[in-house]
C-alpha cells in the first residue's frame, strides 16, 4: 500500500508537487489563500494514489496537540 498527501491554504508554497522531503522540511509558508479568512492548511490523505475516494481522515495519523476536528 502506498500513502500520498497533499496539502493547501499556504501564503507561500516552498517544495514542488512530487519532491520528496525529508521529515521537518517546511512545506510553506503561513498564509491566506483562497475565499477565506485567517489562515489555515488542508490537508489530504489518501491511499493507493492520489483518489478522493480513497482519502482517510489525516488527524487520525498526527498527534493530538495538533490534531482537531472543526466542529460546525
Amino acid at each position: 500500500m502506498s500513502w500520498s498527501a497533499s496539502t493547501g491554504g499556504y501564503g507561500e508554497t516552498l517544495v514542488s508537487r512530487g519532491q520528496q522531503v525529508q521529515l521537518g522540511t517546511p512545506l510553506g509558508q503561513q498564509g491566506d489563500s483562497g475565499l477565506s479568512w485567517g489562515s489555515h492548511l488542508h490537508l489530504e490523505v489518501d491511499r493507493d494514489s492520489w483518489n478522493t475516494l480513497r482519502s482517510i481522515d489525516p488527524s487520525v495519523l498526527l498527534p493530538p496537540s495538533i490534531a482537531r476536528t472543526a466542529q460546525g
